[in-house]
């Protein structure tokens, strides 16, 4: 929902007395665990995106560099902030599940068509 409310033109607002629940992971078995899925995530719904909103295709391609940079890149605001000892394992995990995302949207796609939904 939020990446269509940016694609539709809109912008997304901090609000920081918003109420927000979140779990941070006790082991680090889970949250190696929840990094892979969230790139999972990430890459299917923009797959998906690509795949069925025509009218926000040609935006998203053209800010796909740079979200592919945000990703990769070790000065980016995504990893810039990551301190010295942060394990290269867990950057590895989700860039791992980022790469599988599309795999897992299509077998999800097939399995929807072919139950019918």
């Amino acid at each position: 929902m939020l990446l269509r409310t940016v694609l539709s033109g809109h912008t997304l607002a901090y609000e920081p007395a918003a109420l927000v629940w979140h779990a941070h992971r006790r082991e680090l078995r889970d949250l190696r665990r929840s990094l892979f899925h969230y790139g999972i995530g990430l890459s299917a719904v923009m797959v998906k995106c690509l795949a069925r909103d025509a009218a926000g295709r040609r935006d998203l391609l053209r800010r796909l560099p740079r979200g592919i940079a945000y990703a990769l890149l070790p000065r980016s605001g995504k990893n810039g902030h990551k301190r010295g000892g942060y394990p290269a394992s867990l950057t590895l995990l989700e860039l791992a599940g980022m790469a599988l995302g599309p795999v897992y949207y299509a077998a999800s796609a097939r399995s929807a068509r072919r139950e019918g939904r």
